[in-house]
């Protein structure tokens, strides 16, 4: 944070663009799925540089296509249990006591007209309700979404410099991204808002009101698809100097944007609710017209719409409509810096640099109407919502070299922000000991301070999640609604980091550190299935349908919070040696992280200890307590072989862990090799044409299965089985 600002909690990770290029560098990628699926991806790239007396210029341009990868093809879950649905079609309906007295509460009767035989999965309660079988039809939506989604992508890139002088250059990064993805969702959503089927109804087979519980296409309907876009852009100009034969400085500025949109469709409320009264229909007179009569028509939510009393299309059609969000996030940050010698020390010049920096983030949501009114039956809606944050930095930075073999880093940045949100002053202090080429020794402390974005004081989100609810025993997905939190306060953090290299013989290589991170106030987002459990009766917390206490969740409400502490520490480990053997190189080498602490204090949970957890009912992440790679490769002359084992640890699974028995997400190793071949070598060409083949996870190896929608944890393991890819590239 010291060095790059109140974001770098844990460390920055730096692109350096390619500059001094010149010539022509052109590239052609091909992946396809090889086992169960024909999802492929083809990527073209081209790199074109110049450079002349006054001006430099690199220019490239990349484009790609993939197509989707569904379940269809690579189902990972398991039928009727992983992607199951309470809520289907046929339907469930709830039967009140006031229709039988003999019931104590509302209850949940299966379809009489027609469950399984229309592919539905009975859920049977055992209980006799004199009007049917008490339990649910529920509904397998595992076969309708995608592993790997159908995206187009076109990335741009130009920078040019020009000297203006012999002191003083001027410069230019232009960049862009245009991304376009296509996802699968289920035939329709739930509907979570339980209208009711009047007993006037025409297929009302109960004869008296019900609660209407499942979706208007399930079974036998295909799909529907959720297009995303995304622009992504960014303009940095810069004026750079020199003072004396010492001093460089720099001026500047940078404007950076995203516009993304996203349109889904889902059930309007109303609509539905008009519909199952005979009041249906795009040209139906809301105030004039007659149940089913003319333009007017009912919405048979019973399983007789497969037989007898199908639904018209159109009416289908009229009940939906799409929820269009449309974001846009703004940047700008204006930067001045000044690097030079300072004064002369045993070891050397001290070098230092100082700086200040402003920048301001903007950010909005805007929804269409029917999302404004909260109008939608399953993804309800959402408000629009809009902020801007702005912040002023002043930082500096020395390297003192102490001695020839003890070197020091010292840092201090000042950041104050609006919003009242307040300041801070964040020092760093690093050493690094050589005392021969073979052995150094590297040490550093840091605090940090990451202020609350915009997005979380003032954004409003609505997205859906599987949850287990207490209460009624099902498993279904319903809204959560993410609160911004204008009380939220700032991030505060202190990292330690220890490491060591080693040569102990030649070409022999050894890494290892410790890192440490303790952060407080941590921002979060409260985990929804934490809150359901917590507060599965609290109407404020947990909305539900029909019966405030008992009926099926609708939308759990949670907010971003300040947790009180994530502590978490782990060693990096790298191995790499040299070996000359054939006349040829053999590269063995191996690189490994072991997280030896994940301490989270949860706002709703308390104290876990996450190591070795998914942490599924927390607010922490999918964390392996050992991942390692092992490589080995060889090269000679134009060949070069490469081959890459890859190990991620088994980890408890807290969703499905009962108190009676353990569950862990099993451990995973998989294979990558390639083979390049450089033509220009071969045939001793001064252009050069390299040739690559290879396959990443050569023994198809599935990922370790979870008891969780999509069969397996997505935020760790790959779906797409193994891949095999040929890459040319040509450059002269």
């Amino acid at each position: 944070s010291p060095l790059y600002g109140s974001d770098a909690v844990a460390g920055v990770v730096n692109f350096v663009t390619r500059k001094g290029f010149e010539g022509v560098d052109l590239q052609a990628d091909y992946k396809a799925v090889d086992s169960e699926g024909d999802s492929q991806e083809v990527k073209l790239q081209a790199l074109y540089g110049v450079q002349k007396d006054r001006f430099d210029l690199t220019l490239a341009a990349s484009f790609s296509d993939v197509t989707e990868l569904d379940t269809t093809e690579r189902r990972l879950s398991v039928f009727g249990q992983d992607d199951v649905s309470s809520l289907g079609n046929p339907a469930s309906f709830v039967v009140s006591p006031d229709t039988v007295p003999s019931l104590s509460s509302p209850t949940f009767v299966i379809d009489p007209t027609g469950c399984e035989d229309f592919g539905g999965i009975p859920f049977a309660f055992g209980q006799d309700t004199g009007l049917g079988t008490s339990g649910l039809c529920r509904f397998d939506f595992g076969e309708f979404f995608t592993l790997v989604p159908e995206q187009q992508k076109i990335e741009a890139y130009g920078a040019f410099d020009y000297r203006l002088t012999d002191d003083m250059t001027f410069g230019l990064e232009v960049s862009y991204a245009d991304i376009g993805t296509t996802r699968g969702n289920s035939p329709s959503f739930p509907v979570l808002t339980q209208p009711i089927v009047p007993a006037t109804h025409p297929d009302n087979v109960f004869g008296a009101d019900v609660g209407y519980f499942g979706r208007i296409k399930g079974n036998g309907a295909p799909r529907f698809d959720t297009p995303h876009t995304s622009e992504t852009w960014r303009i940095a100009a810069d004026i750079q100097g020199r003072v004396g034969e010492d001093y460089n400085w720099t001026l500047s500025y940078v404007y950076a944007g995203n516009d993304h949109q996203q349109i889904i469709e889902d059930v309007v409320a109303d609509r539905l609710v008009n519909a199952l009264n005979g009041l249906g229909g795009a040209d139906c007179n809301l105030m004039m017209g007659a149940p089913g009569q003319g333009a007017c028509q009912y919405f048979n939510p019973f399983a007789t719409s497969f037989t007898t009393s199908p639904n018209d299309p159109a009416l289908l059609d009229f009940l939906v409509e799409s929820q269009v969000r449309a974001g846009e996030a703004r940047a700008h940050v204006v930067d001045a810096l000044l690097t030079g010698p300072w004064f002369t020390l045993p070891g050397g010049k001290a070098e230092f640099a100082l700086g200040a920096q402003y920048r301001v983030d903007e950010f909005r949501l805007d929804y269409d109407d029917f999302s404004n009114n909260d109008a939608f039956a399953f993804l309800i809606g959402n408000p629009d919502s809009e902020g801007n944050i702005g912040v002023a930095s002043l930082f500096g930075e020395i390297v003192l070299p102490l001695t020839e073999t003890l070197t020091a880093q010292a840092a201090l940045r000042y950041e104050a922000y609006d919003k009242d949100i307040g300041d801070t002053l964040d020092p760093k202090i690093a050493l690094a000991w050589q005392p021969t080429d073979l052995f150094k020794l590297r040490g550093s402390y840091a605090t940090s301070f990451r202020a609350p974005s915009v997005s979380q004081t003032a954004g409003i989100s609505t997205i859906l999640n599987q949850a287990s609810d207490p209460v009624t025993g099902t498993t279904s997905f319903v809204a959560n609604r993410t609160l911004g939190n204008e009380a939220l306060q700032p991030e505060t953090a202190k990292n330690y980091t220890l490491g060591a290299l080693w040569t102990p013989v030649p070409k022999l290589n050894l890494t290892i550190d410790y890192w440490n991170i303790q952060v407080e106030d941590v921002i979060v987002q409260e985990n929804f299935q934490a809150v359901l459990d917590a507060f599965a009766q609290d109407s404020s917390r947990v909305v539900r349908a029909g019966d405030p206490f008992n009926g099926p969740v609708v939308q759990i409400n949670t907010t971003r919070v300040n947790a009180t502490s994530l502590d978490t520490s782990g060693v990096d480990i790298a191995i790499d040696y040299e070996v000359d053997l054939w006349n040829g190189v053999l590269r063995p080498q191996m690189e490994a992280n072991y997280v030896a602490e994940y301490e989270i204090d949860d706002p709703q949970q308390g104290f876990v200890d996450g190591v070795g957890s998914r942490n599924f009912r927390n607010i922490g992440t999918s964390m392996p307590e050992w991942r390692a790679n092992l490589g080995l490769s060889y090269g000679k002359g134009p060949h070069q072989f490469t081959t890459f084992v890859r190990y991620i640890d088994n980890y408890i699974d807290d969703q499905n862990t009962t108190s009676i028995e353990q569950v862990k997400v099993a451990a995973h190793t998989t294979i990558d090799v390639q083979y390049a071949l450089s033509v220009g070598d071969v045939f001793a060409s001064s252009n050069d044409i390299i040739l690559t083949v290879g396959a990443t996870n050569l023994t198809n190896e599935a990922p370790p299965q979870v008891a969780t929608n999509g069969g397996y944890d997505t935020k760790i393991h790959d779906p797409r089985g193994r891949l095999l890819y040929l890459r040319a590239q040509f450059s002269f």
